[in-house]
């Protein structure tokens, strides 16, 4: 395989793993391969996209620091990544990539992690920071402003969609992400995903 071997450490929050995927996408167009390391209920965010070769699921449960299940997952990592993004803020997130030993690790200033990352941007303050696109697509060096795609694309399977229409009986369920139903999106994306509720 040529090109640059990337893992990403993706978000624990649906709707978060939803809005990287025009970072995925970005990387994926400059040649990058894709591993993503998510754990099990947003690891099948990441199979909807087409930009992601691989999806590792973590063994990792909400809360607790892990040390063991994150040392043996980084052994099975070690030397097949060139560079890792971390796109949680919290210092276990970033644990992964510094115990898997991978070269250039990307990712926010956020709980100390000045050991874990070495390419470290700056963090701003939450009633400052851009949109979840913008947020995620500046790990990979890209302003939300230039002329970037960041529409969310993930593609589902046809046949899985068809059955479960047909044992829902047509009824659809659209899954809005926090970040979109905030009433401080800035984005002309994240306000056009906003829907009137239904009670």
């Amino acid at each position: 395989m040529t090109g640059t071997r990337s893992l990403v450490v993706a978000p624990q929050w649906i709707g978060d793993a939803v809005m990287s995927e025009p970072l995925m996408r970005n990387l994926a167009d400059r040649g990058e391969h894709l591993s993503v390391v998510a754990l099990p209920w947003v690891a099948p965010v990441y199979r909807a996209m087409t930009s992601v070769d691989d999806v590792i699921e973590a063994p990792f449960r909400h809360g607790g620091l892990q040390w063991r299940e994150r040392r043996d997952l980084a052994r099975t990592l070690k030397g097949r990544f060139d560079r890792a993004y971390v796109l949680p803020n919290s210092l276990k997130s970033a644990l992964l990539p510094w115990m898997a030993q991978i070269p250039l690790r990307i990712g926010r200033v956020g709980e100390s992690r000045y050991g874990l990352l070495n390419r470290r941007l700056p963090n701003p303050p939450r009633g400052e920071r851009p949109p979840m696109v913008d947020f995620y697509l500046a790990l990979a060096e890209v302003d939300g402003k230039q002329n970037v795609d960041q529409t969310p694309r993930l593609s589902a399977d046809l046949a899985l969609a068809q059955s479960v229409t047909r044992q829902t009986r047509g009824l659809c369920v659209v899954l809005v992400p926090a970040s979109c139903a905030e009433a401080s999106c800035a984005s002309t994306e994240e306000k056009a995903c906003r829907a009137p509720r239904r009670r």
